[in-house]
């Protein structure tokens, strides 16, 4: 009977660095996104000062590409609202990921508790 509750431990267990990985993964495409985020607004703020009929030029590999302003600004705007949106998705995913974490870590201590109290029973039966 305790090789069933050190067997549904090791499982459990498992889990939790599974959970592990997977917040690692989850912080590190947050940390891309953030970093999108302020690249881009630091774009919109540039584009803000920029005047009607401005020339602006795109960066499309190791090409300046002429772009209207107004696009610009659009696709900068449309592409803030996507990051951020994606950076509420994954801070959504982060606390999903933490409360299984939770629950996990609950099962293991009361895995641990019966599996003591099993042990304890059977040193005294010898």
């Amino acid at each position: 009977m305790a090789s069933q509750i050190e067997k549904e431990l090791r499982e459990v267990l498992d889990g939790m660095q599974q959970l592990q990985t997977e917040k690692n993964s989850l912080i590190q495409t947050r940390e891309k996104l953030q970093t999108q985020l302020s690249e881009n607004k630091m774009v919109k703020q540039e584009l803000d000062l920029v005047k009607e009929g401005d020339t602006v030029y795109k960066l499309m590999g190791p090409a300046l590409i002429k772009q209207d302003s107004r696009e610009a600004q659009t696709n900068v705007g449309k592409r803030l609202e996507y990051i951020e949106a994606e950076i509420k998705r994954y801070e959504k995913l982060m606390d999903d990921n933490e409360a299984k974490a939770a629950k996990a870590q609950e099962k293991v201590l009361a895995l641990k508790s019966k599996l003591d109290k099993e042990r304890e029973a059977q040193s005294k039966k010898q």
